[in-house]
């Protein structure tokens, strides 16, 4: 569950972050408190990593959604417009909750988020100045919704002399608190499969070793695509104890992708995983071949 992270709110205190003289103003409008770019980097090396992040700060009451937002909402994206032989990689994404959208569960975050990225630099680059600009889309939702879309950018110097040492340790240090919320693949020693039960129900079935009912109790599932009604609730039921095995069954929605060749999502159990360091995973699990014969 995403929170308003101490390490954050600072970040929100300030009306502008600065690099090398050159001042970002975050954007604010309807039902978005402020919205940013951040860099891990105070100056450019040829050849090394950007790390930047994305910033929402929604309004009280507000939130935005997850880049599988459930059957309401719009995930956040981020279209790139770079200098020449800059290459941006996908947005990395926190672990979501439920969230309401007058009446509707759907997946987001209610609080302060950050979703990062990485973008690669040509391993040779003149000294100057290069800007980095991203058109962001989003929505944000509390008894209404706001859709917005806004042009924002860093400019940072590429000048190794001047910047031996180009890191931005305050940002760094965010970044670095957030990296232990994104989630990774699961455990390999996970077993996974997926049926489709009849038309309309998806059955997931897993065996975690070291899982019991126990810790089982609190396990959700977010699909990061349309192939759950994220609005119907989850069935779960235990089988057996010596492998930990238990199955979640969703409800597929009308408008599912037709002919999908994976169902993917991200589980979750606050009470935390045996032997796992994450309460989250990314869990992909492929569809038998025959599985959607009419699509």
């Amino acid at each position: 569950m995403i929170r308003l992270f101490p390490t954050l709110s600072v970040f929100l205190v300030a009306v502008f972050v600065a690099f090398d003289g050159i001042a970002v103003e975050p954007y604010s409008g309807p039902g978005i408190r402020s919205m940013e770019l951040l860099s891990a980097s105070q100056a450019i090396v040829p050849g090394q990593d950007l790390h930047l992040g994305l910033l929402i700060a929604p309004e009280p009451e507000h939130h935005t959604y997850w880049k599988g937002p459930g059957i309401v909402g719009v995930a956040t994206s981020i279209t790139w417009d770079l200098p020449e032989g800059f290459e941006a990689g996908p947005l990395r994404w926190p672990a979501p909750e439920k969230v309401d959208m007058v009446g509707i569960t759907a997946n987001g975050y209610r609080g302060t988020t950050l979703l990062l990225t990485t973008i690669k630099t040509p391993h040779s680059l003149p000294n100057g100045s290069y800007r980095v600009n991203a058109k962001v889309a989003w929505m944000a939702c509390a008894t209404s919704c706001n859709p917005g879309v806004t042009d924002l950018s860093l400019t940072l110097p590429c000048d190794p002399a001047k910047f031996p040492e180009s890191e931005n340790t305050s940002v760094l240090k965010l970044f670095q608190s957030i990296e232990t919320s994104i989630p990774s693949p699961a455990p390999t020693a996970w077993k996974r499969e997926v049926t489709l039960t009849d038309k309309n129900t998806i059955t997931l079935t897993l065996s975690i070793p070291g899982l019991n009912r126990e810790l089982a109790e609190y396990i959700d599932f977010f699909c990061d695509d349309m192939q759950v009604n994220s609005d119907k609730p989850t069935k779960m039921t235990w089988l057996e104890d010596d492998s930990g095995t238990f199955q979640l069954q969703f409800s597929r929605p009308d408008f599912a992708p037709k002919n999908p060749s994976h169902f993917s999502g991200l589980i979750t159990n606050p009470a935390g995983w045996p032997l796992a360091e994450s309460s989250s995973y990314e869990i992909s699990v492929p569809w038998s071949e025959d599985t959607f014969p009419d699509e």
